[in-house]
């Protein structure tokens, strides 16, 4: 692979007393990948794997180039035609991208008419990264912001460490035994486009084999940056923030892993700290909650949850075009003291209910009735289809403001986080519909009911974990 070479070494923090245990967090690229169309590849016939996948169940499917031979010969981005028609060619591309972002008028000889630009099948994705031998000890892993569409076979170094078929949606992949530390790393991504559509309808299903598979927009790629995180054995996993009724109120479940060989203790502190006020980041923030959780003793493999409550009456609400954020701060010490990691999870406290419900219901935010006014987005973006720039972003959020909108609507498509976060710092509020449940048509039990309950628990967690820790309400 001749791709861009991605340092991830040791990253000093000196603000508050943080030292280099702490985790980082690089991208990966963005602009040094490279994309291969594998057109004589075989994928239609193929067994599918809900998460989470047992990667050694998996038959492992390797380039039809050869690994010697993939990328191996790079084009520009302005030679999609030859490409096309040289199937030992390859294009130089960026992530997060799509093959259609690429391909479309290649594919369709310009014509770019309905979707004579779509690709159905395999394409390879790859760069290079290389990890710090200061690194050794630490937890290396491979995480995908975004997710993919529609399956991704992840290999690092040759090697098949990572599976996922539901798309959209964020997922992590453990490294630490394949990577080489101070050397040269290959990463190498296989995506699966079987299917798709490019309306709105998408209660039908289509048929992957001996499957019958949830429609989804029919793009195929890498949906979001691809990063390389260090964190260490003993580390936060989740943080859950719950907002209440009592608007200053709220409850947070944390979760802390020890993924090392041995029994790890440790000290857990938790503080709220000033993130955003009045739509704008906090230059000078402040710790308007702290509490020490005391001393925790973590199995190897093992999984605690820990839990507190907070009543913050300094705060600021998160209101409609009034956006006032903060961050819970979750850090581990070891038994010196020293800090091992530090996790933050970004909220506001805010809450949207529903009184007097069967008698004279209203919608309530914060505790006034509010009229909710919104409109829908299916989710196509241009260029590639599938994700927004930030500029994108913030002028769609925008557009909806000058409407006179409070609301914004993610219809029958998954929440993007770079939408999400922007509506979050703005005041908008969103709503976002899973699409494809019609229980008239889809039986109960069945794989594609099985895939739907998947892809809905999946956009649940990733709203709600991966995207800056912010809840939605």
């Amino acid at each position: 692979m001749k791709t861009k070479t991605l340092f991830l070494g040791m990253c000093l923090l000196i603000t508050s007393g943080i030292t280099a245990q702490q985790r980082t967090s690089f991208q990966i690229g963005d602009d040094g990948w490279a994309l291969w169309l594998d057109r004589d590849a075989s994928w239609k016939n193929d067994s599918l794997y809900l998460p989470p996948a047992d990667i050694s169940k998996i038959t492992v499917a390797e380039p039809t180039c050869g690994w010697d031979n993939l990328f191996s010969s790079l084009r520009p981005e302005s030679e999609a035609r030859e490409v096309v028609k040289n199937k030992t060619l390859s294009l130089k591309v960026r992530v997060p991208g799509t093959v259609e972002e690429y391909y479309w008028d290649a594919l369709s000889n310009n014509k770019g008419l309905g979707n004579t630009g779509d690709y159905k099948g395999v394409s390879w994705w790859g760069t290079d990264f290389t990890v710090s031998r200061e690194m050794k000890g630490k937890r290396i892993k491979i995480f995908f912001s975004e997710g993919i569409r529609q399956r991704a076979e992840v290999f690092v170094n040759r090697k098949l460490v990572g599976y996922e078929l539901v798309h959209q949606t964020p997922f992590e992949i453990d490294v630490t035994d394949v990577v080489n530390y101070g050397g040269r790393n290959e990463l190498a991504v296989r995506i699966t486009d079987p299917s798709g559509n490019f309306s709105w309808g998408d209660y039908t299903g289509d048929k992957w084999g001996d499957y019958l598979f949830p429609q989804s927009h029919g793009f195929g790629g890498i949906l979001g940056a691809v990063e390389l995180r260090s964190v260490s054995p003993l580390y936060v996993s989740d943080v859950f923030v719950k907002n209440k009724p009592s608007l200053k109120d709220i409850d947070v479940d944390i979760e802390i892993i020890n993924e090392a060989s041995k029994v790890l203790k440790g000290s857990v502190d938790v503080a709220i700290v000033e993130a955003w006020k009045s739509n704008a980041p906090v230059t000078d923030p402040k710790t308007l909650f702290a509490k020490n959780l005391g001393k925790v003793t973590v199995k190897t493999g093992e999984t605690i949850k820990l839990t507190f409550s907070a009543s913050v009456p300094k705060a600021r609400l998160w209101e409609l075009r009034n956006s006032n954020l903060y961050n819970v701060v979750t850090t581990i010490k070891d038994s010196k003291g020293k800090v091992v990691d530090q996790h933050k999870q970004r909220f506001g406290f805010r809450f949207l209910s529903v009184e007097g419900y069967d008698k004279n219901a209203t919608l309530n935010f914060n505790g006034k009735r509010t009229l909710l006014i919104s409109s829908i987005s299916w989710g196509y973006w241009p260029t590639n289809g599938m994700y927004p720039t930030r500029e994108l972003a913030r002028k769609h959020i925008e557009s909806a403001f000058i409407l006179g909108q409070n609301m914004l609507n993610f219809h029958r498509c998954q929440g993007n986080t770079q939408v999400l976060d922007l509506a979050d710092e703005m005041g908008m509020l969103y709503y976002e519909e899973p699409g494809g449940y019609s229980s008239s048509r889809v039986k109960e039990g069945s794989e594609q009911s099985k895939m739907k309950n998947r892809l809905l628990a999946n956009q649940l967690n990733s709203q709600r974990f991966f995207e800056n820790g912010e809840t939605r309400p």
